[in-house]
């Protein structure tokens, strides 16, 4: 059984923005989630009401899509990610930061859509002190196929800001690798997924090229071209 109250579960049971930059979401039902990783259908079922229908998606944190960084103190921080497909009740795309410190304890922290939007399939490269989040599957209606999404992850305050970029942008990229190269101060781009627009309908198609982040300069080049659009 659930080590939580069936209010609880009514109570926390949708996803919900944080208010600051960060917000911790120190939420009975969503703790629960993480640490039991089970499905929706599962938690649930739990209550009997795995037939009953919800004004919107459940929150869980059995995801795919997001990212698990491993930091130098052993902290590991999985970013985003989404549950089930876009044709589920329960498909959602989720923006918060998981932060487990290796002792079994972990913090859950949120922030506003405006912020740090819905994330999944990106890459987070660590540098320094800071996660580079880059690219992007997103809801279909928040796609903007001319831009890159990069934001930036703080990982002493948690605070996340979105980067302004110039040069050859990728494009709107999903499940692609990305690698820090320290001397020249880069990040390499590649393997990506790019989603475009063609007569008013959008192409999935695979992008050959790659492409590196100058982080001094935060500009982008592309290095090589074999895909034509």
């Amino acid at each position: 059984m659930l080590n939580i109250s069936k209010e609880d579960f009514l109570a926390n049971k949708y996803r919900c923005y944080g208010e600051q930059n960060p917000d911790i979401m120190n939420s009975p039902f969503w703790n629960y989630m993480v640490k039991s990783r089970v499905s929706v259908w599962e938690a649930c079922q739990q209550f009997a009401m795995d037939g009953e229908r919800f004004n919107d998606a459940i929150w869980c944190f059995d995801r795919f899509g997001s990212s698990e960084t491993t930091l130098a103190d052993g902290r590991k921080i999985l970013i985003g990610g989404e549950h089930e497909d876009f044709y589920d009740d329960d498909f959602c795309i989720y923006n918060d930061v998981t932060v487990f410190d290796g002792d079994n304890n972990f913090t859950i922290y949120g922030y506003p859509k405006h912020v740090f939007p819905p994330t999944d399939f990106h890459t987070a490269t660590l540098v320094d002190n800071t996660i580079y989040i880059i690219g992007d599957l997103s809801y279909r209606s928040e796609r903007s196929f001319t831009e890159t999404p990069l934001y930036a992850l703080d990982t002493l305050s948690f605070k996340i800001k979105g980067i302004k970029t110039q040069g050859d942008k990728p494009g709107w990229i999903h499940n692609h690798e990305a690698i820090y190269l320290e001397k020249e101060n880069l990040i390499y781009l590649s393997g990506c997924l790019i989603s475009y627009q063609r007569d008013d309908k959008e192409i999935l198609a695979a992008n050959t090229g790659d492409y590196y982040l100058d982080l001094s300069l935060m500009k982008w080049s592309r290095v090589k071209v074999n895909h034509h659009m």
